[in-house]
């Protein structure tokens, strides 16, 4: 597209409304030391904006842990 390669991969599970969020956090979590701009202290208050914002559930995000790399 425009001269660019685009790969786009298949989920890892079924995507819903109601585990969308713990998804893209694992996501986020798996590209965020190749991609992030911040780090330490900042980085770590941003995360926890960004959960209280979503309303995220640590034990839905438990249940797909699996399906990502150990270092996530």
């Amino acid at each position: 597209m425009d001269g660019n390669t685009i790969i786009v991969y298949k989920p890892l599970t079924n995507i819903t409304e109601e585990n969308k969020n713990a998804l893209q956090f694992l996501d986020l979590m798996s590209v965020l030391d190749r991609y992030s701009e911040s780090n330490g202290m900042e980085r770590n208050k941003k995360l926890k904006k960004y959960v209280k914002q979503v309303g995220l559930n640590f034990s839905e995000v438990k249940k797909y842990l699996p399906l990502y790399p150990d270092r996530v």
